[in-house]
């Protein structure tokens, strides 16, 4: 039952941040076009990865951890706490000697909002480790409920800034910049509020510091995997065709939103699992995540290319190729959704999803250079599809070794799956 519920709660969640991402997207591409559409893709990416070094790994620890000392998350806070802290402190001094040696604002962004992007750097730190705790901790529906605030505050003030025709980079990210911090505040306040009082938090020592490290590690290199093309692209192509792949990735990996649902609800039970009925729930995950990717990605295979025109504008036509040329790369990447959480708290070999970000960045980072040069966003996405099919395959055959089982069981999974579906179709078409 407490995976079912928590499934509904992020499946609701994932659902309606997705739609919102649509919306913001669509509200960024009409009110920045695409060359401002990229640089503000360029910021907060720069943003996300400054967050998600210097969390140095405490969220995942938090939701791997929590469950079995509830300790564990007070500890989190703490030191999420100190790694913002410290993170402001070297954003101020690299400002400080960047300002002296008199460089040139980063991504073509002007200064006040490459200020607004690195602000959100210590935010971010404490939004992913309150998030992480409340995982832990199996508070699902406040966390989920953070993450639905969010896009929708950031919908409304796009869309005011839209309407009043103020919208900049600059204002755009301020939007982007408040939204954050009301996240990060409800986490924050439902976190502390809900807290067991407990008189210390030694409990998590030196084994939760090297747990999060390495899931941190692999964390990087995932982000790297999924957005360094993103810089790629702006380097190679410029600011306008990343804009385009910018409002392509997000519509495409809405093909994903179950597969990361059911990954985020599944993670705090496999802490406390046994290795077979890990490997079960890991099977019946993917499953699903592999269903839904596959109904969603049909779905979106006939709507991009009716839809993209009329949503983003004229300017974003040329964003239907690059999200077509996605779906199937997203397919295949759903199921790494589910296995990446059941290597942290399962199997507690969370450096295997280190590897695999590995393969697929050293097949994406040559062929986003060599593609997108020639190609532009198209040719950025038919490199991350090609890298994440790839990486999905091997993943799928280490997820085998790792849990001691078969491909014969995820196969005779699906055929149940599948006589299932057919006996349900059959009864509602039968006279």
């Amino acid at each position: 039952m407490a995976v079912a519920a928590g499934t509904l709660y992020t499946a609701a969640a994932r659902v309606w941040t997705g739609a919102l991402a649509v919306a913001v997207t669509a509200l960024l591409a009409r009110a920045l076009g695409p060359e401002g559409r990229g640089i503000y893709a360029a910021l907060v990416l720069f943003s996300t990865i400054g967050a998600l070094l210097g969390s140095v790994g405490l969220d995942h620890a938090a939701a791997s951890l929590s469950a079995q000392r509830l300790s564990v998350a007070l500890a989190a806070v703490r030191r999420g706490g100190a790694a913002a802290a410290f993170s402001a402190l070297v954003l101020v001094l690299a400002s400080l000697i960047w300002t002296l040696l008199g460089l040139p604002t980063p991504f073509g962004a002007v200064r006040p909002a490459f200020a607004l992007a690195a602000l959100g750097i210590p935010v971010g730190v404490m939004g992913l480790v309150y998030g992480g705790a409340l995982r832990g901790l199996n508070q699902l529906r406040t966390w989920n409920l953070g993450l639905m605030v969010e896009p929708a505050i950031l919908a409304a003030a796009l869309a005011a800034l839209w309407l009043t025709g103020a919208a900049t980079v600059t204002t755009a990210l301020c939007a982007w910049l408040g939204a954050q911090l009301v996240r990060v505040g409800f986490l924050g306040w439902r976190l502390h509020w809900g807290f067991p009082h407990r008189s210390t938090a030694a409990a998590a020592g030196w084994s939760f510091v090297g747990f999060g490290l390495k899931v941190w590690v692999s964390q990087i290199v995932g982000m790297l995997n999924t957005r360094l093309d993103y810089f790629i692209l702006l380097s190679v192509a410029g600011a306008a065709q990343l804009g385009q792949y910018s409002t392509a990735v997000p519509v495409a990996e809405i093909t994903t939103l179950g597969a990361a649902g059911l990954a985020s609800a599944v993670l705090p039970r496999f802490a406390v699992l046994d290795r077979q009925e890990s490997a079960l729930l890991a099977f019946r995950a993917i499953r699903l995540a592999l269903w839904s990717a596959l109904v969603i990605g049909s779905g979106l295979a006939v709507l991009v290319p009716l839809v993209t025109p009329l949503l983003f504008g004229p300017a974003f036509q040329a964003a239907v190729r690059p999200a077509l040329i996605l779906l199937p790369g997203y397919l295949l990447w759903s199921s790494v959704h589910v296995t990446t959480v059941y290597f942290i708290g399962a199997a507690h070999r969370p450096l295997i999803n280190l590897w695999i970000a590995l393969l697929a960045t050293m097949i994406d980072i040559p062929l986003a250079y060599l593609l997108g040069s020639r190609h532009g966003a198209a040719g950025a996405a038919l490199g991350s599809t090609i890298a994440y099919g790839t990486a999905a395959v091997v993943n799928g055959f280490v997820f085998v070794r790792v849990s001691r089982s078969s491909i014969r069981q995820l196969a005779t999974g699906l055929d149940q799956d599948m006589a299932a579906v057919r006996g349900l179709l059959g009864r509602q078409l039968s006279p």
